[in-house]
């Protein structure tokens, strides 16, 4: 018997009907489809940087220099787990521990 992860992938996305975004300080930043790996390790881990980074790629900087408050960011961390529902992303706080 095989597993295909990928037919599993690509009938996961395909019904995905709305893509994600997130919006602040007037600019819509898109998100992934589905919750990247890296973004859950690094809130498992505590690290609030990374996990951005995981999830905003390239837009991160232009999200940082918005210069969120660690309430927006505890706030990011509760919608994304609603937004991908079924996620267990764990307790952590929304400081750098870089």
């Amino acid at each position: 018997m095989k597993i295909d992860l990928d037919a599993a992938k690509r009938a996961r996305l395909e019904a995905i009907k709305e893509k994600h975004k997130l919006h602040f300080g007037g600019k819509d930043f898109p998100l992934p489809p589905e919750l990247p790996w890296s973004f859950a390790e690094a809130i498992a881990d505590g690290n609030v940087k990374d996990a951005l980074r995981g999830i905003l790629n390239s837009r991160y900087e232009e999200f940082r220099k918005l210069e969120p408050s660690t309430n927006d960011l505890q706030a990011f961390v509760a919608e994304i787990a609603k937004l991908y529902a079924g996620v267990e992303l764990g307790e952590s706080s929304a400081s750098d521990s870089s």
